[in-house]
């Protein structure tokens, strides 16, 4: 290890977001990061500081990666902010780190070593109403403090990094836009998939939209199942299948009760959450994926629909619209009149269906792992001290 550079890859900040079973994908993200950070900065020596609590991630046969393990850090998340701000830079100074790559919202202030900032929501400013007061009042906090001190503040999509130039005193020029890449779990090549699990979420062969998002409100599926509604008596087969865990500010009996009053608690399929090695034959069955969201940093489904050829309808703004690009319908995601149309115009065109998932598999394909990882590459190598010589490494490690 003489000579390398320590990079402090972090799965504290995002707490439980990375276990078993979470709301989300920081889990996969974080998993890109450990797997193919190490394989494209051979001179750097990555160490992944988690907790005890968390399931192991699968470490690359190649590169340098070393696992920290921090004990038992706090879950409960007030206790867990006060360990991140005031224990971990020393245990980060402990292990020599040379650049901290903070992976969820938040840096330690006080850190003993240049840090990369990834700001992976900003719900916290835009939607407060879906967070608690004790975690509002932290991010609210900490996220613009950490982008003042941080050497460097990685945004998911130039839509949010306007947002934080909007809101924020921050240097533009600190401030990288690394978009996601399809994860090797949403890879098409990767799942085979389950042949009958359409059949068996739906009840039967039928046609369908399909919408994957936990349930919160401003990914507003109240409009969406309002639009569908609007548009089942010409539509009378299909289906809405609405994939994705409860939040704690809504649910699935929430959404089937919007649906039955409505009229259409048959057509609406609540299926809950689905384990990501499953969504496979979601995406490809359907025929059109909805995505009306109100707000996001970048909207993982859209990339993932438009690789997996299936069209896509999404919102004219946020991140989504810059996702989709021109291979996407965009809609006004507070007009449920135009979502009707534009829900209606896919289904009762088969051209047009042909021609979004055409232009979606082209889009789908400029958002490569290999750039994503380069830029963050780029930006580490920016913070990083030369590596050391033998002999001064040997000296830095006494």
């Amino acid at each position: 290890m003489f000579g390398k550079v320590i990079l402090g890859l972090d799965n504290i900040s995002p707490g439980e977001s990375t276990g078993a079973g979470c709301i989300g994908g920081m889990r996969t993200y974080l998993q890109d990061l450990v797997t193919h950070l190490p394989l494209v900065l051979p001179d750097v020596h990555v160490k992944l500081f988690t907790p005890n609590w968390s399931p192991a991630f699968n470490l690359p046969a190649g590169g340098s990666i070393e696992v920290v393990d921090c004990g038992n850090v706090p879950t409960w998340r007030p206790a867990r902010a006060w360990y991140e701000q005031t224990t971990l830079p020393g245990l980060m100074r402990h292990h020599k780190v040379d650049v901290w790559l903070g992976t969820n919202n938040t840096v330690p202030l006080r850190a003993p070593c240049p840090t990369i900032q990834i700001v992976q929501s900003l719900q916290y400013f835009t939607h407060p109403d879906v967070y608690s007061f004790a975690r509002r009042a932290y991010l609210t906090t900490f996220v613009p403090l950490g982008m003042r001190t941080a050497g460097a503040v990685i945004q998911l999509s130039e839509a949010s990094r306007q947002e934080v130039l909007k809101r924020f005193r921050v240097d533009p020029a600190k401030i990288r836009v690394i978009h996601h890449c399809l994860h090797d779990v949403f890879q098409p090549g990767h799942q085979p998939g389950d042949a009958d699990l359409v059949r068996r979420i739906l009840g039967g062969d039928f046609p369908y939209i399909f919408y994957l998002s936990a349930i919160y409100p401003y990914k507003n599926h109240a409009r969406l199942i309002e639009a569908f509604a609007r548009i089942h008596h010409d539509f009378p087969d299909h289906r809405l299948l609405i994939a994705g865990a409860d939040s704690p500010e809504l649910g699935r009996d929430a959404l089937a009760a919007i649906a039955a009053r409505f009229g259409i608690a048959s057509k609406v399929v609540l299926a809950g959450r689905i384990p990501q090695e499953a969504v496979a034959p979601l995406y490809r069955g359907a025929q059109l994926m909805a995505m009306p969201t109100l707000d996001e940093t970048f909207g993982l489904p859209v990339l993932e629909a438009m690789a997996f050829g299936c069209p896509v309808l999404t919102s004219n703004i946020s991140a989504v619209a810059e996702v989709a690009g021109d291979a996407g319908l965009l809609v006004d995601p507070f007009s449920v009149d135009a979502m009707a149309a534009a829900l209606a115009s896919v289904l009762g065109s088969e051209p047009l269906r042909r021609d979004l998932a055409a232009r979606g598999l082209a889009r789908a394909a400029q958002f490569s792992r290999a750039n994503m990882m380069a830029k963050f590459a780029d930006v580490i190598r920016s913070l990083a001290p030369p590596p050391a010589s033998p002999a001064n490494a040997s000296r830095r490690q006494s």
